[in-house]
């Protein structure tokens, strides 16, 4: 866990280093040695051990790689972006998705490429009852391949349980954007789409990333001079934007920014917690509780006006995509076998608060005891 000291640390070398490249100084201090090695690449790939979300990016070899070993697979498959497969890099990049009417196709082909999904994390038959209520519910798919070496894909076909804010993937795919990576050209969304998703993904994870942050703070720079202004009634675009100007200070994000809303405080004010707290501790310190897991599908709820949204989130968090799926073989569980996995859950979570209870209770008896 961070200490909000070097939180604030950490957002002041965030803060000097897009300060100096606004003013087109790369050499400056905030690309070189005299800051960690994470901060010089704020906007790399999602590693689980590193401090704050600042985490380096990968090399020109790891594109290659993807590219050579599923990129066709995912391409067959209307990929938004077949030169890095499903791998996430939450920039200006992606995350990576398939058509989500031909994701059975994706991963039938990425299957063939030698990939196999882990057991207990979704169900098998796709195209099955749970599975296509799952694939409405949910928005991705782990892939694993172990041979020569360990490979993941995090398949996406959405980016979150909210999606009505966000643009179909028929309209991206047209207004899809060429770009040149490592001398490959790559279909990537738009500029003002790529703003979206990272003020979207931010919002989901409670803007826990400081480099997700700093995408924001980027894109914003390259779309001055458009009209944003419809943007700014999405909740998800304006409370990003707030808290993204108070870590960098640009004023580029202003416009999108609402005066005085108690749900940019709010936002604000979980953004920070969220910040110092270990990685993917999205409930809070302690353990599950009733009260924590309400309030954890409530800030997804209030992200989205939409009821479709509101119906989805509801529905993934009661029907979980993995309680589908045997932890030890992989196969479907029926209708009977989900029930009773979803009913053993709970029982265990309540077990486990109740333990806790009565070893806070005896440990508070026990001090009211002493001398």
């Amino acid at each position: 866990m961070l200490t909000p000291a070097a939180l604030e640390a950490t957002k002041s070398l965030v803060r000097l280093m897009l300060q100096r490249e606004r003013e087109g100084n790369r050499d400056a201090p905030a690309c070189s040695d005299q800051v960690p090695a994470p901060l010089a690449t704020p906007t790399g790939w999602r590693s689980k051990s590193g401090a704050a979300g600042l985490h380096p990016a990968p090399s020109v070899g790891v594109f290659a790689a993807w590219r050579s070993t599923c990129g066709q697979a995912v391409a067959r498959a209307g990929a938004r972006d077949p030169g890095v497969g499903a791998a996430k890099n939450h920039g200006r990049h992606g995350p990576r998705q398939p058509e989500p009417n031909r994701l059975p196709e994706a991963v039938a082909l990425l299957e063939a490429a030698g990939f196999s999904r882990p057991p207990g994390l979704f169900p098998r038959q796709l195209n099955s009852v749970w599975g296509r209520c799952s694939r409405w519910t949910g928005y991705e798919l782990d892939l694993v391949r172990r041979e020569p070496n360990v490979q993941w894909i995090d398949l996406h076909w959405a980016l979150s349980h909210v999606r009505a804010p966000l643009p179909s993937f028929a309209l991206a795919w047209h207004c899809g954007e060429q770009l040149d990576l490592n001398g490959q050209s790559v279909t990537t969304l738009s500029r003002t789409h790529a703003f979206q998703h990272a003020c979207a993904h931010a919002a989901k994870d409670q803007w826990m990333c400081l480099r997700n942050l700093v995408d924001i703070d980027r894109l914003a720079d390259q779309l001055k001079g458009k009209d944003l202004s419809t943007l700014s009634h999405q909740r998800m675009v304006c409370w990003s934007c707030t808290v993204t100007h108070a870590t960098t200070k640009n004023e580029a994000l202003r416009p999108l920014m609402r005066r005085s809303t108690s749900g940019s405080t709010t936002a604000l004010a979980r953004a920070t917690q969220a910040q110092v707290m270990p990685w993917r501790r999205s409930q809070g310190p302690g353990p599950w509780t009733p009260r924590r897991w309400a309030s954890m599908v409530w800030r997804l709820l209030v992200l989205s006006r939409d009821a479709r949204d509101w119906l989805r989130t509801l529905l993934f968090f009661a029907l979980l995509p993995a309680a589908f799926s045997d932890p030890e073989t992989g196969e479907d569980r029926g209708l009977a076998g989900f029930l009773v996995a979803r009913i053993t859950w709970l029982r265990q979570r309540l077990h486990e608060q109740r333990s806790i209870h009565r070893a806070a209770t005896a440990s508070g008896q026990g001090e009211h005891s002493r001398p």
